[in-house]
Order: structure tokens, then C-alpha cells, then sequence
């Protein structure tokens, strides 16, 4: 007997986009670059609004933290 799947929806992140966002921003600004990189890649891979000013503002931050910490 299968389990019926309760949701088909992937993992939900364990941080809500907002904190994502500000937790990426802060990571950047303090230089911890991989942190970073992952807050903002969560972040834009979960947004589903691609022209607020908050999600242009993660994809510039993003593309500084992989040029800065490779």
C-alpha cells in the first residue's frame, strides 16, 4: 500500500524569501561569499516575481559574490 504524496511541490527552504534576501545581502556585505552565494541562489531560484527591485537587487549581489569569491 503506497503513501499518498501530500504535496508535489519541492522542498520548502527553511527560510522565508524575505529573510533569504536581507540574510544574503548581510552575508555579501560581511564577505562570506559562499554563505552568500547560497542565500541569493535560493533566493532567485524561489522568487517567483523576476521584476520586483528586490530580486534585480539579489542577482547584481549574486553576480558580485561569484566574482569575488569565485
Amino acid at each position: 500500500h503506497k503513501q499518498p504524496t501530500e504535496n508535489l511541490e519541492p522542498e520548502t527552504l527553511a527560510l522565508p524569501l524575505s529573510e533569504l534576501f536581507s540574510e544574503g545581502l548581510a552575508a555579501c556585505k560581511d564577505g562570506r561569499y559562499p554563505k552568500a552565494i547560497k542565500y541569493l541562489e535560493d533566493y532567485c531560484h524561489s522568487c517567483r516575481e523576476r521584476n520586483r527591485q528586490n530580486y534585480l537587487q539579489a542577482t547584481m549581489w549574486l553576480i558580485k559574490a561569484y566574482q569575488i569569491g569565485g
